[in-house]
């Protein structure tokens, strides 16, 4: 993935019409080098192949990541939660030279929004709605 040097490892399982991926992201610094990644690709209406796929990194959050691609060079660009995209962001099947641009940037924050208590807050309201939902039966 350009410009950075990360490089994608898959195994592309059909189902259904659609592309499971599972598989790893190669990254060109830190001590964790290789992120697990799991995603899905389908087919749009115009041909493209889009793919979404999600690799956890080296600080446990989740890097999300939408390419799309043409066919059949199999080259397109991306966009990720990192806020990486444009005509810079570059997804290239079997690039050659891997981390000319150095280490990916990824987000800084995890990706649960809020805190521990807002998700309790919300937890006690399903609660309530659940107690409510029973009592009518």
């Amino acid at each position: 993935m350009q410009p950075y040097g990360a490089v994608v490892n898959l195994t592309v399982t059909q189902r259904d019409g659609n592309f499971e991926l599972q598989g790893y992201e190669e990254v060109c610094a830190g001590t964790l080098r290789r992120w697990p990644l799991t995603g899905l690709a389908v087919f749009q209406p115009d041909g493209r192949l889009m793919f979404g796929f999600t690799s956890i990194n080296d600080q446990g959050r989740g890097v999300h990541t939408r390419a799309v691609i043409q066919l059949p060079d199999l080259n397109g660009f991306y966009a990720d939660n990192a806020g990486n995209s444009g005509s810079g962001a570059v997804f290239a099947f079997n690039p050659g030279n891997v981390c000319p641009g150095g280490p990916r940037t990824t987000p800084n924050n995890p990706d649960v929004s809020g805190n521990g208590e807002a998700l309790a807050a919300q937890l006690s309201e399903l609660k309530a709605r659940l107690a409510l939902l029973e009592r009518k039966q």
